[in-house]
């Protein structure tokens, strides 16, 4: 009888090892710092799907761009709430470039057309 529930305890606690580190691995991954130019590149493919992941969320990309200073993104939507925000970064990030990226979002007024 005493084996049988070492051998359960011994289990559990081999399983809650596993699950701890694997879980663990998977939280490094996703804070992977990704390199500007790889995440604009991932943009530019996103926002040029007809209806990408941005659009059906309700956030309206007007400029994206390369800051080779500050090295970090430059994004500007056309409205900016810390909802939205919130929504890119959850879309940006975790969706698109699985990893962590400097930007900067703000809001801009949509371009006239030429």
């Amino acid at each position: 009888m005493k084996d049988k529930w070492f051998n359960v305890l011994l289990f559990g606690i081999l399983f809650l090892l596993l699950f701890a580190t694997a879980c663990n691995k998977e939280t490094n991954i996703s804070n992977q710092l990704i390199d500007v130019y790889s995440a604009y590149d991932k943009l530019d493919i996103e926002v040029s799907k007809p209806d990408n992941l941005f659009k059906q969320n309700g956030i309206e990309i007007v400029s994206y761009s390369i800051d080779d200073v500050n090295n970090q993104l430059v994004i500007g939507v056309l409205k900016l709430n810390p909802k939205i925000e919130k929504q890119f970064k959850k879309i940006f990030l975790n969706q698109i470039l699985h990893g962590e990226v400097k930007y900067n979002i703000s809001q801009e007024d949509r371009p006239i057309a030429e």
